[in-house]
């Protein structure tokens, strides 16, 4: 909304503010230098954080939002939750954009406190600082090939003990709530695969004598005719999925509604 006088006049104080010229004419048009991309990123979350302050939250629309939320979550997470929140985001605020960050790419503590990610859900210990609300709670199922040569319509401990597993092991560690449940109980897996990735798993199951224990809602999206899902031969703990914020974005009327879309569409789960 400035005139052109006016853009230049603030471009000369950036550039003695910051020593740099920022901004260099080309035969493509203006090309930032290497000091105005550092400087870019850090600008747009002040701006943001500004704009936070002075948007007054009665009268926040979600349908002229134009915002990148940025969102980690798990394989399981994004495989169930996702789709229908991509859904719900286009029909309601087309010009929001998400992008999504593997759990394992970095600490959630600091991801959150450093406003690297904006949500974080899954089941993770995040420290002081952050707010949490329960999504839903997933039971864990075993699923093997429907063509298993010895487990058919149920699992026995026995057979559980016998036969190798596939684990879902994300940075070489296994599911943190199954693993402790197991241990408690001195059941131990003989494992034959960890996978980072838990999508990977089904293809490995279908033509192999494994077992796997994974979340109930994952195994039933998969939706494949060459797996089985059974009951485990033994108890094992809910998982509850949570959504996670730093309390810098609390207030916020933007995440606000993201996180009161993201809770709704759970529930639909």
């Amino acid at each position: 909304g400035r005139t052109q006088s006016a853009v230049s006049h603030a471009l000369e104080r950036l550039r003695e503010q910051f020593s740099d010229p920022l901004f260099v004419r080309t035969s493509d048009g203006m090309r930032p230098t290497p000091r105005a991309s550092e400087l870019a990123p850090r600008i747009s979350e002040a701006l943001r954080a500004v704009r936070a302050v002075l948007q007054d939250p009665e009268f926040f629309v979600p349908d002229s939002l134009e915002r990148v939320f940025r969102l980690s979550m798990s394989d399981y997470s994004e495989t169930i939750v996702l789709p229908p929140l991509i859904e719900a985001l286009r029909e309601q605020a087309p010009g929001v954009q998400i992008e999504v960050l593997s759990t394992a790419a970095f600490q959630p503590r600091y991801a959150l406190e450093s406003g690297h990610i904006d949500l974080l859900i899954g089941n993770q210990d995040v420290g002081a600082g952050a707010f949490q609300q329960e999504l839903f709670v997933d039971a864990f199922v075993c699923v093997v090939s429907a063509s298993h040569p010895v487990i058919k319509r149920r699992i026995t401990l026995k057979q559980y003990l016998e036969h190798a597993h596939v684990l879902f092991a994300p940075q070489g560690r296994g599911d943190r709530l199954l693993d402790e449940a197991l241990r408690k109980q001195r059941i131990e897996r003989r494992v034959a695969v960890r996978v980072p990735h838990i999508q990977s798993i089904p293809a490995i199951l279908s033509d192999s004598p494994y077992v796997v224990t994974v979340p109930a809602k994952f195994a039933a999206a998969l939706n494949r005719p060459d797996l089985r899902l059974l009951n485990p031969p033994t108890d094992l703990p809910a998982l509850q999925v949570m959504q996670y914020w730093h309390q810098a974005v609390h207030q916020d009327p933007a995440h606000k509604w993201l996180r009161h879309l993201v809770h709704e569409v759970a529930e639909e789960l």
